[in-house]
């Protein structure tokens, strides 16, 4: 077995097999917009990783403004195992605003995001958050550790409405006005 760079060549070969690789091409984005627009929660996914099993999750999120996110974390005790998530943020195309809030539903930071200036961001594990669109809209690439099962992929925060509940438009208008 031959080494390159201290790695074995059979690993690299693994990681480089051509079947197992994924791209978008980003001229698909107008559709996806449209998409977006006409969803009912006004927002879409495109998924580049191959399974819901996948280790990394990487995806393509377009987010309309008014669009809710309901802060939860990516922190979850399923009585077996605590399940401990980050995620990570590059935005591609205007601005919006990432929100991250205590346990008592005070928001402890906010963070402008903007295409213009390469906005990055890691989210660590149990941090609550959520994001808006304060442009029309919003293009995110997201990137989220482990396999991804419903009940144990977030928690959301109590004290927040889910969505769809009635004082949504409420949380969003005070989250704009900041």
């Amino acid at each position: 077995m031959k080494k390159c760079h201290g790695l074995n060549i059979l690993i690299i070969k693994k990681y480089m097999w051509w079947d197992n690789i994924s791209s978008i091409d980003l001229k698909i984005l107008p559709n996806l917009i449209k998409e977006a627009k006409k969803s009912d929660r006004k927002r879409i996914m495109y998924c580049l990783h191959n399974s819901v099993d996948s280790m990394l999750h990487t995806m393509v999120n377009v987010i309309y403004k008014d669009s809710y996110i309901c802060p939860h974390k990516h922190l979850v005790d399923d009585g077996c195992q605590v399940i401990k998530k980050w995620e990570s943020y590059l935005i591609l195309d205007w601005k919006g605003k990432l929100l991250f809030f205590d346990d008592n539903w005070i928001i402890e930071k906010v963070i402008d995001i903007d295409a213009n200036k390469w906005s990055m961001v890691l989210v660590p594990e149990g941090v609550w958050h959520s994001i808006i669109s304060i442009s029309e809209y919003i293009v995110i690439f997201e990137n989220k550790t482990w396999p991804w099962e419903e009940w144990k992929d977030k928690v959301f925060h109590d004290k927040f409405p889910l969505e769809g509940e009635d004082w949504v438009n409420k949380v969003l208008g005070e989250w704009y006005s900041i």
